[in-house]
């Protein structure tokens, strides 16, 4: 081989080491840049996207055990939702008696009414025929036989009456105050509302507006007008199934506020 042909070949041998080193730290430096990326990336990733936090159980209460012992005392159930309600609890208002007006549970049937328009107005199907207003307490809740219902009406001299009713199976009371200053309490068929018996009636002022009530306590109903009271002894005791407002007379009558209360024994 000549020597200027050898030489270049020592110088060829010579060289190739220092051109491999550069292609090592070439991928070297290539490997560390894909890893300092995908570092990165997951890095931003797990900042942008928190994994979800794990959801706190809730604790549930363990149900009630029911015994079969006696009932607690008043005095260890003062504060109990379970302590059971007094009779008084019955009591119920109705500032616009009707049905779709009363706003408080009651839930009225009107008989032989043609229109009710809440305020409340009561209109007839027949101006001769007495129409009935009746209530049933919230909840089915049975009528108490010591009550007082009332209500507040502004019969119109021209024959109106405005009234209050209670009836059993058998029979039934009536009360009513007219806009002439006429009063009567009656006893009725509870079939069909037709007068069995007259047991009072009386002639007092007129007057724009009647609060009137009708009580049942025991052998004695009362009906007052206002302040003015009319008894009648000796009735037989009755467990209403129905109360009533009742109206006859030609046009409409305006009746709102009614109350019913349970009297204690």
């Amino acid at each position: 081989m000549p020597n200027d042909d050898r030489l270049q070949y020592q110088e060829r041998i010579r060289e190739r080491p220092r051109r491999n080193g550069w292609k090592v730290a070439t991928l070297v430096l290539f490997i560390s840049t894909v890893v300092f990326a995908t570092t990165t990336l997951l890095a931003y990733n797990h900042i942008i996207n928190p994994p979800a936090a794990k959801p706190t159980p809730i604790a549930t209460q363990a149900p009630q055990q029911t015994t079969t012992g006696p009932a607690p005392t008043s005095a260890s159930t003062s504060s109990s939702m379970s302590t059971v309600q007094p009779s008084t609890s019955n009591n119920y208002s109705a500032l616009q008696p009707g049905p779709g007006c009363d706003k408080n549970g009651g839930a009225w049937t009107p008989q032989g009414i043609s229109s009710i328009t809440c305020g409340t107005q009561i209109s007839l199907s027949t101006a001769t025929i007495r129409g009935y207003l009746f209530l049933q307490l919230p909840n089915n809740k049975a009528f108490s036989s010591d009550n007082k219902i009332g209500v507040i009406g502004n019969p119109s001299n021209n024959g109106q009456c405005v009234g209050l009713d209670e009836q059993d199976a058998n029979t039934g009371f009536l009360a009513e105050y007219c806009g002439d200053g006429n009063w009567s309490i009656y006893t009725i068929s509870p079939t069909d509302g037709s007068i069995v018996q007259t047991l009072d009636h009386n002639l007092t002022s007129t007057r724009q507006t009647a609060d009137i009530s009708l009580t049942l306590k025991g052998t004695t109903l009362s009906f007052a007008i206002d302040n003015e009271v009319h008894n009648v002894p000796n009735i037989t005791p009755i467990q209403p199934t129905k109360v009533a407002i009742t109206f006859i007379g030609y046009y409409s009558v305006t009746v709102n506020n009614f109350s019913y209360t349970v009297l204690s024994s």
